[in-house]
């Protein structure tokens, strides 16, 4: 089970998932990172998969797009997407397209 939704826009909804990650939603993510060969040479995606931050679904409730963080980087920033810092953070990294939806 997901938690609440954190934010959603246009067909997109993204969920704060730091330190919640589920089995399920680590083995969707992983075949994301397979299927668009999405993680560099070296990178453990088992491992990797704990660190993912921000999930987003799209409207079939099919994960399309992570965020991964290092839990040592959070105490710099509180942990709460609902901050207006995490979330301009998060934003501006999403392609141009996604950024016109909330326009």
């Amino acid at each position: 089970m997901k938690n609440e939704p954190t934010l959603k826009y246009c067909d997109y909804t993204l969920y704060d998932v730091f330190n919640c990650t589920t089995p399920e939603l680590r083995d969707k993510v992983i075949d994301l990172w397979e299927r668009n060969k999405a993680l560099p040479e070296g990178v453990n995606p088992e491992e990797r998969a704990y660190q993912v931050a921000i999930a987003v679904y799209d409207s079939n409730s099919e994960v399309i797009g992570v965020t991964t963080a290092y839990e040592d980087l959070f105490p710099l920033i509180p942990h709460s997407f609902k901050n207006p810092i995490t979330i301009f953070a998060f934003l501006s990294s999403l392609p141009a397209a996604f950024q016109n939806c909330l326009r």
